[in-house]
C-alpha cells in the first residue's frame, strides 16, 4: 500500500513519488502495481484521454484537487467482475457515444462531476456500486443505471437526466 502520483506527460523523474516526480498517464500500471491494494494514485490536475481500464483491485484513482484531472475521450473502464476501486473527485466528460463503465461489487465513485448532452452508453454495471456526493448531469443519455442498479440506490446524489 502506497501513494504515487500521475499526470498527463512525465514530471521530473518520472517515478511517481511525488508531484514534482509523477508517473505519465501511460506508466498507469506501473502506478497501479506501485500503489498496490489500499493504496492511492493521485492524479494531478489536467486532461487524461483514452485512458483504458483502472481495475487494480482496493486502489484508489483520485484526482489531486476537485475536478482539477478531467477523463474525456473514447471508452472507460473503472474496476471488473473480480476487483472493486475507488475513483474520486474527476471531473467526467464523456465524448458522443462513449462509454463510461463502472464494475464491481464494492467500487465506490465520490465526489464525481459528470456531464454530457449526448448518448454516452453506460455508467454503472454492476449492482453495488456506491456513489457519494457525487453530481451526473445526462441529457438524451441511454443509461445510468444499467445491469439491475437502479436510480433510487444513488440516494444523497443529483442525478439530472
Amino acid at each position: 500500500m502506497a501513494t504515487v502520483y500521475i499526470a498527463p506527460t512525465a514530471q521530473g523523474s518520472a517515478d511517481g513519488t511525488s508531484e514534482a516526480n509523477a508517473y505519465a498517464i501511460g506508466s498507469i500500471a506501473t502506478a497501479e502495481s506501485d500503489a498496490g491494494s489500499g493504496g492511492t494514485i493521485y492524479f494531478l490536475d489536467g486532461t487524461y484521454n483514452n485512458i483504458g481500464t483502472w481495475d487494480a483491485d482496493g486502489v484508489t484513482y483520485e484526482s489531486l484537487n476537485l475536478h482539477g484531472a478531467e477523463i474525456t475521450g473514447t471508452e472507460a473502464t473503472f474496476g471488473s467482475a473480480s476487483a472493486s476501486v475507488t475513483i474520486k473527485k474527476f471531473k467526467i466528460t464523456p465524448n458522443v457515444t462513449d462509454r463510461f463503465s463502472v464494475y464491481g461489487t464494492s467500487s465506490v465513485i465520490d465526489q464525481i462531476f459528470l456531464t454530457t448532452t449526448n448518448s454516452f452508453g453506460y455508467f454503472v454495471r454492476t449492482q453495488g456500486v456506491k456513489f457519494n456526493n457525487s453530481l451526473v448531469v445526462c441529457i438524451n443519455s441511454s443509461g445510468i443505471g444499467r445491469d439491475n442498479q437502479k436510480l433510487s440506490e444513488f440516494k444523497g446524489n443529483n442525478f439530472v437526466v
